[in-house]
């Protein structure tokens, strides 16, 4: 069902996004080794990718690097691996292969059989490299899928860390049947973090593909509304459904969400819209509470003082200090990073996400 807020895994589920998830295909039966995926947040990234690796019919890894909850440590991640591999074992019924793995590398414990099978793989004992390879030799071809891979960067430096751009690079150069797949919502931090155009990075000079998913347009997100009121069987105004599109500009995960509260039956059309602010609002306490600067900005931004200087001038008014020029050219660089802004014609900064230019708006 189109209103489905879970990330989907079959391409039924999936409205008109046949391109990209055959673009994906592609590339896992391609010779190409790397892809990244780039696209705002709600745009549909997961979904295209769940949908792709499920139709690859190949054994696939998937990891959200979201659900290290900013506990940015080597132990953390291990254990997303284990769930990993444990979902490997199940799905693919590779049981015995990890099982010949485990043999082979001390500190993978393997608990149980079946759909009741856990794997564990102890973080202070095992090197990654060590893992990679011995999934190598054993599978005939394996994708390692991790979302939202621009989180990993956070697991570098100190103790009990892990450089996974180094990881990636050996994976890159010697572990020819291994696929990797990263997206990212932060395109900026993504780049940062592969640093591909970075001599001092360890991918530095490798070549990956890129994909980028966009918002639907106009026509699309109408017909995308249409089709998912009508699976529930529900009658909606056209001019309801077009005042939904002009202000969720095409973000699937918008539409879904507005979709999907409209067939629950709530019919107050700004309820809907505030409590998606409110999510919006929890999504963004971290960045906001790092300085003033990033929520006048956007509020700025979202006011219709979309140059430089006009965001400045607002940011100092409000304040009633001088800003430096710098300090604000450092928070509009961030937000670009994070794939909450750009810069489009003549220098004029927008806000990407509807919701988000919505609650600033109103401020």
């Amino acid at each position: 069902m189109l209103f489905d807020i879970e990330p989907k895994t079959r391409r039924e589920d999936l409205f008109s996004r046949d391109n990209e998830v055959d673009s994906i295909l592609n590339f896992i039966k391609g010779r190409s080794r790397f892809l990244a995926i780039y696209g705002i947040r709600r745009v549909g990234k997961t979904s295209v990718l769940r949908v792709a690796l499920n139709e690859s019919n190949i054994p696939y890894c998937y990891i959200d690097a979201r659900a290290l909850e900013n506990d940015f440590t080597k132990r953390r991640f291990y254990q997303l691996l284990s769930n990993c591999l444990t979902e490997l074992s199940i799905k693919w019924r590779l049981e015995n292969v990890i099982r010949n793995i485990a043999k082979i590398i001390r500190g993978i414990s393997i608990f149980g059989s079946g759909i009741e099978l856990n794997i564990e793989v102890d973080w202070r004992s095992i090197y990654l490299t060590d893992l990679l390879n011995a999934l190598s030799k054993n599978l005939d071809q394996i994708v390692i899928a991790i979302d939202e891979a621009q989180t990993l960067r956070m697991l570098k430096g100190g103790f009990g860390k892990i450089d996974l751009t180094q990881i990636l690079a050996y994976t890159y150069d010697n572990l020819s049947n291994i696929k990797v797949i990263l997206t990212g919502s932060e395109v900026g931090l993504l780049h940062d973090f592969l640093g591909l155009e970075n001599p001092k990075s360890p991918l530095y000079g490798r070549f990956i593909e890129e994909l980028t998913i966009t918002p639907f347009n106009r026509d699309a997100s109408i017909q995308f509304l249409i089709t998912g009121f009508r699976q529930y069987g529900i009658e909606i105004t056209m001019s309801e459904i077009l005042d939904a599109v002009d202000k969720l500009d095409g973000i699937v995960g918008w539409l879904t969400y507005y979709g999907n509260a409209r067939v629950r039956g709530i019919t107050n059309i700004d309820e809907i819209y505030r409590r998606a602010m409110e999510l919006v609002n929890e999504e963004l306490r971290s960045l906001l509470s790092r300085s003033t600067y990033y929520g006048l900005a956007l509020e700025a931004i979202a006011r219709g003082k979309k140059q430089f200087g006009e965001i400045r001038e607002y940011i100092t008014l409000k304040l009633n200090k001088y800003v430096a020029p710098s300090e604000i050219e450092r928070v509009l660089n961030n937000l670009m990073k994070m794939n909450i802004i750009s810069r489009v014609s003549h220098g004029e900064y927008e806000i990407a996400d509807p919701i988000i230019r919505m609650k600033f708006s109103q401020i």
